[in-house]
């Protein structure tokens, strides 16, 4: 199964935005209780070939980066920093999970690993 790239940017944009919703105030900034459009990202690199990986990251990091600077008019610096973050956040996640698929989940294929 190949998740669209269209259908990763979508669900990052309405991940963050719902994530900017939930916060908790820390020192006068609002922070996040949690952030879906890593979920997103993980969920389409499981569901995705290795080939499609690099162009699933940038679509969902670029659709964070227009959500944070165009609709909410954070500056560049910072929101660059946080997409890489949630970039590489997803990455790991997904190499954690495919590290032993069958431990963890049976729709994950050992093929998928290599």
């Amino acid at each position: 199964m190949q998740v669209p790239l269209a259908i990763v940017a979508l669900l990052s944009v309405i991940g963050a935005e719902i994530g900017r919703l939930i916060v908790v105030p820390v020192g006068g900034l609002m922070f996040p209780v949690l952030w879906p459009p890593v979920g997103a990202l993980l969920a389409g690199l499981l569901l995705s070939d290795r080939e499609r990986w690099p162009r699933q990251i940038a679509v969902a990091c670029a659709a964070m980066l227009a959500s944070l600077v165009v609709l909410h008019g954070r500056q560049w610096t910072s929101s660059i920093a946080l997409t890489l973050v949630f970039g590489v956040e997803a990455c790991i996640a997904n190499w954690l999970v495919r590290r032993r698929p069958m431990a963890i989940s049976p729709t994950v294929s050992a093929k998928s690993r290599s």
